[in-house]
């Protein structure tokens, strides 16, 4: 009988050939990055009428905005190691599980501090939902099919962008007021909505409970009987063939994971630290510390550009009404619009909008709480030290219904971009596709800072917006495929890590120094964009280990 003889990973993969498991694998990794995205996208919806149910002032918004990427920072390291050595559909299936329950649970949140803790527990599983799924996504592709695979998975987590706000305009538009617990909260839409964000979480961990690992991290941890169980299934799902009618030799992967575990698969317990070095260490020497170090400074650079722009558009959008109302025959750039409010502190502005809106009367008169789309006018008016008239107390809830239509367009044209960058990364390579984003976003942003009509106030903050929401899929795409199985994880979850202490870094910035030091805030934006610039040009276009040797080995391709 003829002995078979050992063949590589990649190669039984394209011998199965791309199909359905593929597809699917795909499609369940959006959702996951999907999922992840809810952390972000959510609170805009939320919280400008959450604020009157919660008691919330602006800096408690930021703050709770802020919990969920703390969550991420202080769960990612972790994360990245318990992905690689328990497995990426493990962690997944679980942390989306508890992801799901944590958005129904804070929908029942009575003030801020309940509000925070779950949110900050959202942002340590969402976290634990995402770092896994690059990799999980990647380890089922060929390298012919791997950047596209990832791109197209961040093509559909984009979509996310114009399916909230369609979501939240619907949900926002019934009303209903049920008190529960005595009274002590009462349910309305946005406790619904927030309750129905946990939905994609529950039904993808759902989905992962029916897949199979990934069959590389198998053979990583050298138990090729999984392995190989895992790849009859994925023969049979592509080829509609019984998976035994395969027949191929020892299969050979080109990194290999050191079993960390005991004989029972288990850590112990002090066994955590030599885990955690033992994953964390090889990424800080070569030949992997360049890579690491690069793509952790552009996910830190572009997500601080990003942050620092889109999470604060609304606001900035409502001040520049503000004073186009005071100011109906004047031009001027975004920031003496924004320097003007901060030296003035006078806002009566007399704005027409289509809104969805939330008013609660504080010495509850006859007056009760309201939700209702309609076009009116409303005024908005504070009180001066020396004012006589003595104002009813009220809080209002609200959002311009042009917040919805505009981060619809946007999530549209994101997705669409997206949709090129794949197609353009087949002909060029990955480096001049980020280059080229990047320059547009900072070509936006140079005009934001010194365009004198603000009526193109939007487009330029959206091209921004735009080329930054499609460079972050590149460089996470960039990121799996230049670190092998054992350590990709850990290097995917370090580099996020990263991009979410930019958004953190970002915000405490703009909620310091936006209105005071508005040119110079911008101007650091820029700078974030110019330099991630250059360094985009040092972007390997291939590992920096040798496919099918050891890891010690440079690639010297640049």
């Amino acid at each position: 009988m003829d002995v078979l003889k050992p063949v590589f990973y990649e190669d039984v993969l394209k011998r199965i050939g791309y199909g359905r498991c593929q597809v699917t694998v795909t499609i369940v990794g959006a959702m996951c990055i999907m999922c992840s995205f809810m952390l972000a996208c959510v609170p805009p919806y939320v919280l400008p009428i959450a604020q009157c149910d919660l008691n919330l002032t602006p800096q408690d918004r930021g703050t709770l905005i802020s919990a969920g990427f703390v969550g991420i920072i202080l769960s990612c390291h972790i994360w990245g190691l318990l992905s690689d050595t328990l497995g990426r559909r493990y962690i997944l299936s679980r942390c989306l599980l508890v992801d799901g329950i944590l958005y129904l649970v804070n929908s029942f949140a009575p003030n801020f501090w309940f509000f925070f803790v779950v949110r900050l527990l959202n942002g340590i599983s969402s976290c634990g939902g995402v770092v896994s799924a690059y990799a999980y996504i990647g380890e089922f592709h060929t390298k012919r099919y791997r950047n596209q695979s990832l791109l197209i998975a961040s093509f559909i987590a984009v979509n996310l962008y114009y399916i909230l706000p369609g979501a939240a305009f619907l949900v926002y538009s019934l009303d209903f007021q049920l008190p529960l617990f005595s009274g002590r909260i009462v349910y309305n839409s946005w406790r619904l909505f927030y309750a129905l964000c946990g939905i994609p979480s529950l039904v993808t961990s759902f989905w992962l409970f029916l897949l199979p690992e990934s069959p590389k991290f198998h053979l990583a941890k050298n138990d090729k009987e999984k392995a190989m169980s895992v790849i009859r299934w994925i023969y049979n799902k592509n080829k509609g063939k019984p998976g035994d009618e395969l027949v191929i030799g020892d299969i050979v992967i080109e990194d290999r994971l050191c079993s960390h575990l005991n004989v029972n698969g288990k850590s112990s317990v002090s066994s955590i630290g030599k885990l955690i070095l033992a994953q964390t260490v090889p990424l800080f020497q070569a030949p992997l510390r360049f890579s690491l170090l690069l793509v952790c400074t552009l996910q830190f650079l572009i997500y601080f550009c990003n942050s620092g722009v889109m999470m604060w558009l609304p606001e900035v959008l409502n001040k520049i009404a503000i004073y186009q109302n005071q100011h109906p025959d004047s031009d001027g750039t975004v920031c003496i619009a924004l320097e003007s409010h901060y030296h003035s502190k006078q806002e009566v502005p007399l704005v027409r909008y289509n809104t969805v809106k939330r008013s609660i009367i504080s010495n509850y008169s006859s007056e009760l709480a309201s939700s209702t789309t309609q076009s009116s006018y409303i005024f908005t008016a504070s009180t001066s030290a020396a004012s006589s008239v003595q104002l009813t107390t009220e809080c209002i809830g609200q959002l311009d219904f042009s917040v919805f239509v505009r981060t619809a367009i946007l999530g549209s044209l994101s997705a669409l971009l997206l949709i090129i960058i794949v197609l353009v990364m087949n002909v060029v390579k990955r480096k001049y596709a980020l280059g080229f984003c990047i320059s547009c976003s900072a070509a936006g942003l140079l005009a934001v800072i010194h365009s004198q009509y603000m009526d193109l106030l939007v487009v330029e903050l959206g091209i921004v917006g735009l080329f930054t929401n499609v460079s972050f899929p590149v460089v996470t795409a960039a990121t799996v495929e230049l670190f092998p199985t054992n350590l990709r994880a850990m290097a995917t979850c370090l580099s996020l890590m990263m991009g979410r202490l930019g958004t953190v870094t970002a915000n405490l910035i703009a909620g310091a120094f936006l209105y005071s030091n508005c040119v110079t805030v911008h101007y650091a934006y820029l700078f974030s964009l110019l330099l991630s610039l250059i360094l985009s040009m040092f972007l390997p276009s291939k590992p920096r280990f040798i496919e099918g040797g050891s890891t010690d080995k440079l690639s010297q391709t640049p």
